[in-house]
């Protein structure tokens, strides 16, 4: 299905020319092609995202950061989402959730696309951001519930006090270098 009309898919059929020369003609009566699709990437999601060649050749339409339909979600946002440049993703973006005492920061995770890096992280003070809640490289993935992961938010960073009133979370997406 990745295949069916999409532009950068291309088959090539050489033939090995042997003493018989190029003259003569060569026939297929059937052709059968078999193979199994890429995983993931943001390199195909631009080709699927961004059919225009020259949109997918400038960075600031098809590039990680850049947000061509202006609502504030950069593309590599809407990758790891799951959802084209111009789709609706407010639905789906990261929030805190309550469970009784139990606070969680809660975001869509696909464990499937291995060239994102995924980082929560938090912060007293919106300015530095030193505690990683949660790294996809190291952390333990818990139990997903409809593609959702949850991370508890800590009761206490660094040396402040144990009842520090602000607390800020945060994802951080990295491209995975290859």
């Amino acid at each position: 299905p990745a295949a069916d009309n999409n532009p950068a898919f291309a088959l090539r059929i050489t033939f090995l020319q042997t003493g018989g020369g190029t003259a003569g003609n060569n026939r297929f009566d059937n052709f059968t092609v078999e193979g199994e699709p890429l995983p993931p990437s943001y390199n195909t999601w631009t080709t699927t995202a961004f059919p225009n060649p020259a949109d997918r050749a400038d960075p600031a339409i098809s590039g990680p950061s850049a947000n061509p339909s202006g609502d504030g979600v950069a593309n590599l946002i809407r990758y790891a989402l799951g959802v084209g440049p111009y789709q609706p993703v407010t639905h789906l973006l990261p929030g805190l959730t309550q469970a009784g005492n139990a606070s969680n920061f809660r975001f869509r995770y696909d464990p499937t696309k291995p060239d994102l890096i995924w980082q929560v992280k938090a912060s007293n003070d919106l300015t530095d951001w030193p505690s990683v809640q949660f790294d996809s490289r190291t952390s333990p993935i818990p139990p997903l519930v409809d593609g959702w992961l949850s991370v508890p938010l800590p009761n206490h960073l660094g040396s402040g006090p144990a009842t520090d009133p602000k607390l800020f979370m945060r994802l951080e997406l990295q491209l995975a270098t290859p």
